[in-house]
């Protein structure tokens, strides 16, 4: 699914949006592939946030595995704006936490600028239940 932003909007709209709630590794860019999203401008209109949702717990993590991995030359994940709002939301990592840890993401990553920027604990799922009853239609959905 891809979708764009309003840069008037409070709630953050994914670019990208991983929806796996238990799988490793859900974003997995390596061999020199570049994952941009967002614009990047510094023009007198700030860009449009890039904004990266990642909902996996991490819990089918084995051995060294996170939920994000972004690994070898000039491989990278970005969210983009031009004014430093770009947005990395992983569900994994504990409410409050400041860095990736263990299952969350390889520290590394944000270290080397592979990953930018520093992804944010979100503390709850991201769903499509409000995009599925808007325009589904079922008569079982609330009004």
């Amino acid at each position: 699914m891809t979708v764009r932003t309003a840069t008037t909007q409070l709630v953050r709209t994914p670019a990208l949006w991983l929806l796996d709630p238990t799988g490793c590794v859900g974003l997995d860019v390596g061999g020199g592939a570049q994952v941009s999203v967002g614009t990047d401008t510094t023009l007198t209109v700030p860009g449009v946030p890039g904004v990266v949702m990642l909902d996996s717990d991490g819990s089918r993590c084995t051995s060294n595995a996170s939920t994000v991995s972004v690994d070898g030359a000039g491989s990278g994940v970005h969210a983009l704006d031009g004014v430093g709002t770009g947005f990395v939301g992983l569900f994994a990592p504990s409410p409050g936490a400041i860095s990736c840890v263990g299952r969350d993401c390889n520290p590394s990553g944000v270290t080397d600028g592979r990953l930018l920027p520093q992804p944010t604990p979100t503390g709850e799922r991201s769903t499509r239940a409000a995009v599925d009853w808007r325009y589904n239609c079922k008569s079982s959905y609330p009004s």
